[in-house]
């Protein structure tokens, strides 16, 4: 426009000019290569645009998806699913289904090779100690209060912000406005379980596809590894379905809005994911690219089989930090300017509200547990001290509670600023005993506890 002002319909126009303007072949590369689709969607996307069809399925998911070839009966069935879901509704229970078919279908041609079988043997091995189960549903209950912190303080925050930004409102359940919108929050929690406890189109990753495949030819073997990872899925779903509801029920009374749109749908879902270590990442993308090197990413996966939980432990560790602060301020920055990837007002608020009650949890709760000598974050210097400490019971990263030690490490990720904290206050605390120990000291006892838990 004259006044410089970007006009969004004329921007609109110009890409669609452009995508018009590519070759088909083009057009649907882009649609099946997107990473911001869940695969099945891309597929039904493609054919409702009349780019995909029984003649070209076959090398177009063979080269986009690295699906291998397929036969005429397997491209026969994914066409009458493709043309089934075109005429349901988006994000309903029959779509879920037939994306699930569709992973079903295409998984029941791809390779299981022997480092599938030993990951799925790990995988095995682990979620049916019932020490996993109990420290993932302990986890997902103290990580609540670090979230109910973190929403009172951006809350405080986004004082400073028009009505229209805002997202959160502590208490909505109980204000006369929450309880106009509770039946309309609980049924929009309602379809979006569909999402979050099954395949829908938050499943995003081609690896998706792998989930459906019989590991083992044993019938007894793969119902039980499947009833293991299903048993997982079931514990984090309730932690899920209380965070969306919350998240919404937050930001529709925030803003004073009757019905939910699907901007606070997916601020809601990223709430779901975040709150059980399930949210898309850079990290995980990474490790997930490099398995897919010839040679070198079966030894990737086999020292990082699972990646996503570890890397989003890693990223929260972060925002809970001094760190995540500074980030916060760069990006708030960035905002000022105009900068093109410059972050929104909310997310930035979130990220400096995560920044301020980790840094309050490290140099807080953290540093008075360490300088008292409740929690203990390292064994004595000496072998001989050590090794009496070792014998006594007591443990690195534990709360000494009388003569009993009890660890914390596992409690991730409300344990990472707490525990850096308290290294810093036991660093601290004998600050006085060795002349040569300085702040350069202290800080590196605090950034040393990091690296080792992560």
């Amino acid at each position: 426009s004259v006044d410089g002002s970007i006009d969004p319909d004329g921007l609109t126009k110009i890409v669609n000019q452009h995508i018009s303007s590519l070759s088909p072949d083009s057009r649907l590369k882009n649609i099946l290569k997107r990473k911001n689709t869940a695969v099945a969607q891309r597929i039904v996307e493609a054919s409702q645009e009349g780019l995909l069809n029984a003649g070209n399925m076959r090398r177009a998911l063979s080269d986009v998806l690295d699906v291998p070839n397929l036969d005429e009966d397997t491209i026969s069935r994914l066409v009458d699913l493709v043309n089934q879901a075109k005429n349901v509704a988006d994000g309903g229970v029959e779509q879920a289904e037939l994306f699930e078919e569709i992973y079903r279908t295409l998984a029941a041609k791809m390779p299981v090779s022997m480092m599938d079988k030993l990951n799925t043997w790990r995988k095995i091995g682990m979620l049916s100690n019932p020490k996993t189960h109990f420290k993932n549903f302990v986890s997902n209950i103290a990580v609540m209060p670090q979230r109910k912190a973190t929403d009172a303080v951006t809350q405080l925050l986004e004082r400073f912000v028009d009505p229209s930004q805002r997202t959160r409102a502590l208490g909505w359940s109980t204000s006369d406005f929450g309880k106009q919108i509770r039946n309309t929050v609980d049924a929009q929690t309602d379809r979006a379980m569909l999402e979050l406890s099954r395949v829908g189109k938050y499943d995003l990753s081609e690896n998706v596809i792998k989930k459906y495949r019989q590991i083992f030819k044993n019938k007894p073997l793969e119902s039980y590894q499947k009833f293991v990872s299903d048993a997982l899925q079931w514990e984090d779903d309730i932690f899920k379905r209380t965070a969306y509801r919350d998240a919404l029920g937050q930001a529709m009374t925030a803003r004073r809005v009757t019905e939910g749109t699907p901007e606070l749908h997916q601020l809601a879902m990223d709430r779901a994911l975040e709150a059980t270590f399930q949210r898309k990442n850079a990290i995980d993308d990474v490790i997930q690219s490099l398995k897919k090197k010839k040679g070198f990413g079966k030894i990737v996966d086999f020292v990082v089989p699972f990646s996503k939980t570890p890397s989003n432990l890693m990223i929260q560790a972060f925002e809970y930090s001094p760190a995540g602060l500074v980030k916060s301020g760069v990006d708030l920055v960035q905002n000022l300017r105009g900068a093109k990837s410059a972050k929104n007002t909310a997310d930035i608020l979130n990220e400096a509200a995560k920044g301020i009650v980790g840094t309050a949890e490290m140099l807080g709760i953290g540093f008075l547990l360490g300088s008292s000598g409740i929690l203990k974050t390292g064994y004595s210097s000496s072998a001989k001290d050590r090794a009496m400490e070792e014998m006594q019971g007591k443990q690195q990263y534990g709360l000494q509670i009388g003569d009993m030690s009890v660890s914390i490490d596992w409690l991730q990720p409300v344990a990472f600023p707490i525990i850096a904290g308290a290294a810093i206050g036991e660093a601290y605390s004998k600050k006085d005993e060795d002349e040569g120990f300085g702040l350069t000291e202290i800080v590196t006892n605090g950034m040393d506890s990091i690296f080792n838990l992560s």
